[in-house]
């Protein structure tokens, strides 16, 4: 079951997203970040997103950014962090 980080990642949302995902830092198989519902978002809350799946990706665990809603997704290109959050496919650039 994804991950849903719901419509708002605005910096007084990082510290409950970073305790929110600290729960699942650990689990295993591929874990699903559902970003369908976001509507606000800052740096600081992408900051700690991309520190999240890094982390992950260190500890051997994979993440997916699934469903990247439109204002997400422009916050995303614009800071570069399709390929932090393995956002990109084989081949982008």
């Amino acid at each position: 079951m994804p991950i849903e980080l719901g419509s708002d990642m605005g910096i007084e949302k990082a510290g409950d997203l970073k305790d929110s995902l600290l729960d699942e830092l650990n689990s295993d198989g591929l874990l699903e970040i559902d970003c369908s519902q976001v509507e606000r978002v800052h740096c600081a809350s992408l900051q700690v997103l991309t520190a999240f799946v890094r982390e992950r990706q260190a500890l051997g665990h994979k993440s997916r950014i699934i469903e990247p809603s439109s204002v997400f997704n422009d916050a995303v290109n614009v800071l570069a962090l399709k390929t932090a959050l393995g956002m990109t496919e084989p081949g982008d650039h």
